[in-house]
């Protein structure tokens, strides 16, 4: 697990983030049905990263605080449990993530912060968590997809995919917020790529959510205090495990 170096977290959560990323420790598979990745945008950045005797897939992360684990630790979420199944899918290799997250945090921040990352080290792969925040703050839909057009740019000049990561899904959210334009935008991203040809995919963490509490499976808004932790792992290791699916459906394409 690379660490950005100006990382303010204490050394010893470092530590354990890089720990939990070890084989040794990998979460159990998800419990929850998941789709099919078939029809997944190619990821031609990834596939050559795939490819060769010692394959390493060079990740960066970003996005609000749903891309760390809990109490704001950048490990034990999502994207690591996208690393976990990763390597159990493909042993021997290297799944190297940096993952940068911020409570609140809104797309047009993550843009300039994936310009930085981006210019600082070659990766391969960029998954990229927005969208909630500016349903939440009514930020206009039209500023929302030119940001998000934007960072699909930078990545792609930089010689990475993308994996785009809409909002989750919430009935509580939903009242205060209205996600369809946001995630909207995200989908018209995923198109132009698809049209073009340039590496970006989507997962639909929204659509996963809403069809999992729609047959009573997993909801989150009735999830007592004491079972919140457990509720959140849960939920990012089935999240984790549908991400790596579509970036190795990118793969082989």
């Amino acid at each position: 697990m690379r660490i950005p170096p100006h990382s303010p977290l204490p050394a010893r959560l470092l530590l354990a983030g890089a720990l939990a990323l070890l084989p040794g420790l990998a979460r159990a598979a998800c419990d929850l049905p998941l789709p099919s990745a078939a029809g997944t945008t190619a990821l031609p950045r990834v596939a050559a990263a795939l490819d060769g005797a010692s394959p390493q897939l060079d990740v960066l992360v970003v996005g609000s605080a749903t891309v760390l684990g809990g109490r704001d630790r950048p490990s034990g979420g999502f994207p690591e449990a996208m690393a976990v199944a990763l390597r159990a899918a493909r042993p021997g290799l290297r799944v190297n993530l940096t993952v940068h997250g911020k409570r609140g945090e809104m797309a047009t921040a993550m843009l300039a912060l994936l310009r930085r990352e981006l210019a600082a080290y070659p990766f391969a792969l960029v998954v990229w968590q927005t969208g909630t925040m500016e349903a939440v703050r009514h930020v206009p839909p039209d500023s929302f997809a030119a940001t998000v057009a934007q960072g699909e740019q930078a990545v792609h000049d930089s010689h990475a995919d993308l994996v785009l990561v809409d909002p989750l899904y919430s009935a509580l959210l939903e009242a205060r917020a209205d996600l369809a334009p946001y995630r909207a935008a995200i989908f018209a991203t995923l198109a132009d790529g698809a049209a073009d040809g340039s590496g970006t995919a989507v997962l639909d963490r929204y659509g996963l959510m809403r069809g999992w509490a729609q047959a009573g499976l997993f909801n989150i808004d009735h999830t007592p205090k004491p079972q919140r932790r457990a509720t959140m792992a849960r939920l990012d290791g089935c999240v984790g495990e549908m991400l790596a699916r579509r970036v190795l459906a990118g793969a082989s394409k």
